[in-house]
């Protein structure tokens, strides 16, 4: 038995519940963060959640004769489920009792994935991102860990619909909002209705539709951010291929477009990363605007040997 398995098991356990405080969202976030088998590790154990939970009691009945058994006459798959029954009973939780759990939804570079949510709310999920859903009674509660996401609200004013993004959260009722997690920034724009913002102590603040802001660097002493206008229909525009960008940070759209590139630009210098850059970078041409970066800024593109590349400052 797989010990990281053990560990997936008992964050389903402690996650099984109608709430979850936002630190032990953040610790489980940070362990599956911590690797990739870590994050495969939940996903399998969520697999058989949804296995076990739709079993017939028949079977559930063999599953548990099953742990009693030598585990090495088994399958990989028959151990995995015989002895995530046995970490569930132990910790005298039922999967089958049909509770409400987080679910997890990530995407590879390059990929994008369109989800319908419980609530009937839809999201589209852009290259490399991943959102952890924790739908309770109270609120509907969405933490964006990486990456960008597209959100189409269902409304319901009884249970707001509540994104967190690092120490930004965006909260809304029925709209549709763009949320960008790029590193420490955390960039916002809408399409439809209004959302309300908030980061830290900070004041709470309003976006529009037709209105984007760069809102992780909001704080008490700094006043009000800025607030862009934007068309609203190119705010979901990434979802065809065109990813738009204005006066944001180098380092920022570097972030974003290594989500879709094949070639990764693994390390920007602080000075070129704070270049500001405004314009649309094609999707399927991602690796042609890396390319191009030295005529459009003054920098220098170094290629490692592994095909990535490093950008410094062009000394002229």
């Amino acid at each position: 038995m797989n010990a990281r398995w053990y560990e997936a098991a008992d964050w389903l356990q402690r996650l099984d519940r109608n709430e979850v405080s936002d630190v032990e969202l953040q610790a489980w976030l940070d362990w599956r963060a911590q690797s990739a088998d870590n994050e495969q590790a939940f996903e399998e154990m969520q697999d058989l959640f949804l296995a076990l939970r739709e079993a017939p009691t028949a079977e559930k009945e063999a599953l548990r004769k099953l742990v009693q058994r030598d585990p090495t006459r088994h399958t990989r798959l028959a151990w995995g489920l015989a002895a995530s029954v046995l970490v569930i009973l132990i910790g005298g939780i039922l999967w089958w009792r049909g509770a409400a759990y987080p679910s997890v939804y990530s995407t590879g570079r390059g990929e994008q994935r369109t989800i319908s949510l419980p609530d009937g709310s839809r999201l589209v999920l852009g290259g490399e991102s991943s959102v952890a859903l924790n739908y309770s009674d109270a609120r509907r509660a969405l933490n964006l860990s990486r990456g960008e996401a597209y959100f189409e609200v269902k409304k319901d004013a009884a249970r707001p619909f509540i994104v967190q993004a690092g120490a930004v959260q965006v909260a809304a009722v029925g709209t549709a909002f763009d949320v960008k997690h790029a590193g420490e920034h955390v960039t916002v724009a809408v399409a439809q209705g209004v959302v309300r913002v908030s980061e830290g102590t900070a004041p709470d603040f309003r976006l529009k539709a037709g209105e984007k802001s760069d809102v992780a660097a909001v704080s008490a002493e700094a006043g009000p951010p800025l607030v862009m206008h934007v068309n609203p229909e190119t705010i979901s525009s990434w979802q065809q291929g065109q990813l738009q960008f204005i006066g944001e940070p180098l380092g920022v759209v570097v972030e974003s477009v290594n989500r879709y590139a094949r070639r990764q630009i693994v390390k920007v210098e602080p000075e070129v990363a704070a270049m500001a850059y405004t314009g649309t970078v094609q999707r399927e041409r991602a690796d042609e605007w890396i390319d191009n970066l030295p005529q459009i800024f003054s920098v220098k593109k170094v290629d490692l040997p592994d095909g990535n590349v490093v950008l410094v400052k062009r000394s002229d």
